[in-house]
Order: C-alpha cells, then sequence, then structure tokens
C-alpha cells in the first residue's frame, strides 16, 4: 500500500459523478453524492451489495465493519485489512456499481452565517 491508501483509488475520480469526501471524517470516494468507500487507520471499508459482500469476505482478515468499534456491524460495509493481498481496484469498482445504483444525493444547503 501506498503512503495514503486513497492514492491506488486516484484514477477513479475521472469518471462521472466520482468525488473525494469525507464520511464520519474518514477519506471517502463517492458517487453522485452516495458514499462508495472509505479509508480507516487499518483498511478500506467498501460498500458492496451481497455478491460483492461474499466475493470480499474470501480476503483473509476481512469482515463487516463497526463504526467507532462498537455496535452492530454495518451489513453493506466490509473492511478489508491494509496487509491484505486484495484486488482493491476490483472492489472498488463493485462499490462504485452499487453506490452509483442508488438515487443521486442533492447537495446540501451552505448555512448562512
Amino acid at each position: 500500500m501506498t503512503a495514503d491508501p486513497m492514492d491506488r483509488f486516484e484514477p477513479l475520480l475521472a469518471r462521472d459523478g466520482v468525488t473525494k469526501g469525507k464520511i464520519f471524517g474518514m477519506p471517502s470516494l463517492l458517487i453522485n453524492g452516495n458514499a462508495a468507500l472509505s479509508a480507516t487507520d487499518s483498511g478500506i471499508i467498501y460498500r458492496l451489495d451481497e455478491g460483492g459482500i461474499v466475493e470480499a469476505s474470501k480476503i483473509e482478515g476481512a469482515g463487516h465493519f463497526v463504526p467507532f468499534g462498537k455496535g452492530p456491524p454495518m451489513k453493506a460495509w466490509i473492511e478489508v485489512p491494509l496487509k491484505a493481498d486484495a484486488d482493491w481496484l476490483g472492489l472498488a469498482e463493485l462499490s462504485l456499481a452499487f453506490a452509483g445504483a442508488m438515487p443521486p444525493k442533492k447537495a446540501k444547503a451552505k448555512k448562512k452565517p
């Protein structure tokens, strides 16, 4: 992995609707405003459909993401450890397809001072 795990997803930013952002303070890729993947201190979490979850679960150390280390795991999110031997871009493609099929998020109006 590179120093910044999100660097490997830079080529995906050339696609329509794909942007960088933050979700719960984590660097993320969004498509049409919907979160597709995020980086944690220990891995990349991918938003996947059931088929994608099955595929990602085969990676050693991968498992459903538990936000803030407590509470129930998030059903559609799976974390792949940074040390894993994974097809990072392939999983990102699955995440973008899944999140991209969701209705676009409307931009929030900026608050007036």
